[in-house]
């Protein structure tokens, strides 16, 4: 049976009114999810500080290229 918009939003609407929240259920979709985000990177460890050391090397070496590039580019003005 094919709906055309106006109908499927009424009829989602309807289903929404006609269905109590059950807490359980919406509990286990937020852990599902929590648990997603936390596989793919998005939320952050409990240690803000884990892994800095990578970072200070990273931006040590980006700073000493972007340092010799500018002292070995040729001056103008």
């Amino acid at each position: 049976m094919m709906m055309d918009r106006k109908e499927f939003e009424e009829f989602e609407r309807n289903l929404i009114r006609s269905t109590k929240p059950d807490f359980a259920r919406n509990l286990k979709i937020m852990d599902a999810m929590y648990e997603e985000a936390r596989r793919l990177g998005v939320i952050r460890r409990k240690d803000p500080l884990a892994g800095i050391e990578t970072v200070i090397e990273m931006a040590r070496v980006v700073n000493l290229v972007r340092r010799d590039s500018v002292e070995d580019s040729p001056r103008t003005g």
